[in-house]
């Protein structure tokens, strides 16, 4: 007998332990992903328990692990995703083989129902006037690894829908357009021809609370 009571208590820590090391390795630190575990029937018990409802784990919200990556071409974003979580980075990778192209996400207003082929359409002195609620700028030259970040971290943090849209000149050079991007806090002046959201390189994503 007591050797039996040994072994359900050897069996319990057992049990207790694996679940332990089971929620460490299974989150990233910060206790948003660990999940209950609902117990259930002792074992040797003679009188069954009652089962516990559970329910469905809500989706996460948590940031995505890692950046996500958008591609550039001539001209559209590859792989933009509908919805990120708050907290998401962005990164990108320009797949032309002779156009800068850039990432700006600028954050609508609340208020703001017009889809983004009317917005781009606007005048250029109302268009502008959303330029100021950029909250990512990503640019990057043909054939080039660098990515020159005009805002640090490349995050959305603030829910709400995102316009993404690529200003830089058709056709500019492009030695002549990353050099003036370093040197210059605001949009680099180099001539070229119409900027690439008027050939169709824009679009939406929407930025889900965290």
């Amino acid at each position: 007998m007591r050797q039996r009571r040994l072994f359900r208590r050897f069996a319990a820590m057992t049990l207790a332990l694996s679940i332990v090391l089971t929620a460490c390795t299974d989150g990233d630190g910060d206790g948003d992903d660990a999940a209950a575990a609902a117990p259930g029937a002792a074992e040797g018990s003679t009188e069954p328990s009652e089962p516990e409802e559970t329910t469905a784990p809500e989706p996460s919200e948590a940031p995505i692990d890692g950046p996500v990556v958008v591609g550039l071409t001539d001209f559209a974003f590859v792989d933009l995703p509908a919805a990120v979580p708050s907290g998401t980075r962005f990164t990108v990778e320009n797949l032309s083989e002779r156009e800068v192209h850039e990432f700006v996400a600028i954050k609508l207003p609340d208020d703001e129902q017009r889809p983004v082929g009317e917005i781009v359409a606007l005048p250029a002195d109302e268009f502008r006037d959303f330029f100021r609620m950029a909250r990512v700028v990503l640019v990057q030259a043909p054939g080039s690894d660098e990515i020159i970040r005009s805002m640090a971290t490349g995050r959305v943090t603030e829910a709400g829908r995102y316009m993404v849209i690529c200003t830089v000149p058709t056709g500019v050079d492009p030695d002549e357009y990353i050099e003036a991007t370093r040197r210059t806090q605001g949009k680099p002046n180099v001539e070229g021809g119409p900027p690439h959201y008027e050939n169709g390189m824009w679009g939406e994503f929407e930025v889900t609370e965290g």
